[in-house]
């Protein structure tokens, strides 16, 4: 399956599950596949890979990813809380 979804909801689980190494890894493969708009927002999908990116220890990484969300749609408010956060560390 080529499908970023089943990746993406792996991920957000195993994220509130704090297993952070093992979220990452599915996000960033939900982040490689296609994905449907109709189906999982672009910038809930990078939003959250760059959490992933943050609790791995990619400070940088996160704060990229982040900016991304935030080029596509200046208020999305998580991605303001978080990347502040991160900047503010």
């Amino acid at each position: 399956v080529n499908d970023s979804l089943p990746w993406y909801r792996a991920g957000q689980i195993l994220l509130h599950q704090r297993q952070h190494a093992e979220a990452h890894r599915y996000l960033k493969e939900a982040f490689s596949r296609k994905f449907s708009p109709l189906l999982l927002a672009w910038e809930e999908l990078v939003h959250d890979y760059a959490m992933s990116l943050w609790f791995v220890g990619d400070a940088p990484g996160a704060i990229e990813q982040f900016r991304r969300v935030l080029h596509v749609d200046p208020h999305f408010a998580k991605a303001l809380n978080n990347v502040g956060c991160a900047e503010g560390v």
